[in-house]
């Protein structure tokens, strides 16, 4: 899908608004079929183009995200607006066309989002992949906070055994003491860090499922349900567009 929008735009994938705030040919919205995002992108528009109260050039849309076309005095919607324009659109020109063919008709009116939807699976799989494996990752950054303290423990008990003297016991001890409490605070930082980083990864990858795991047809958020449990609902919980 691709949908372009302005004050003078005409024909097919157009939609126009009667503002004169916003520019003839003002922005354009569009599915990235390999990541299943819609995009708002800005064409060079006088006044600009905002989402959510903030300009944008390009930026990957939520199907309630506000939509203001030109600043103040623009033209404002949402996406869930707009893709229902395009529903409009595409049923008045699909009956048309289906005056005089009945069977195209009824299998229009059916029309069953199956390879869409199937398309879905691999990012449900992939995101829980990918979240499973950072998580993992995350887990075993708490081993590299326990190994300095095992350090320590073992050479305290070894100590006695091989040393007789108290004052080489002490200084020994000690010593070990402290390396190992230098190997804490800098395993401590560098695990701190990566820490940070897998947060934000994760962070990243459930904004990037967030957008991409939706509807074909409303891009309603499917949430946290499983590809398995929509695949048997075979239908949309919200429009309730067919999977199957």
């Amino acid at each position: 899908m691709m949908l372009t929008i302005g004050r003078t735009v005409s024909g097919e994938n157009t939609m126009r608004v009667s503002n004169n705030v916003v520019s003839g040919t003002h922005c354009k919205i569009f599915l990235d079929k390999k990541s299943n995002i819609m995009y708002i992108e800005d064409l060079g528009s006088t006044n600009g183009t905002y989402v959510n109260g903030v300009q944008v050039v390009r930026y990957a849309l939520k199907v309630d995200d506000k939509i203001l076309l030109g600043g103040e005095g623009g033209y404002a919607t949402t996406l869930r607006e707009i893709l229902k324009y395009v529903e409009e659109q595409k049923s008045a020109t699909q009956k048309v066309e289906s005056n005089n063919n009945p069977q195209k008709q009824k299998a229009q009116e059916e029309h069953i989002y199956a390879e869409e939807f199937a398309q879905l699976k691999g990012f449900y799989d992939k995101y829980h992949k990918d979240t499973l494996e950072i998580k993992d990752k995350m887990g075993s950054l708490m081993m590299w906070r326990i190994i300095p303290t095992s350090i320590l423990g073992v050479i305290t008990a070894i100590v006695p055994f091989i040393l007789d003297t108290p004052h080489m016991r002490k200084v020994v001890t000690l010593c070990s003491a402290i390396v190992t409490l230098v190997i804490f605070i800098v395993a401590f930082k560098i695990t701190t860090k990566l820490s940070h980083k897998y947060n934000a990864l994760l962070l990243e990858r459930q904004e990037e499922f967030q957008l991409s795991y939706v509807c074909p047809k409303c891009r309603s958020d499917f949430g946290n349900r499983s590809w398995a449990a929509l695949h048997n609902r075979g239908c949309c919980p919200t429009c309730k567009a067919k999977f199957k």
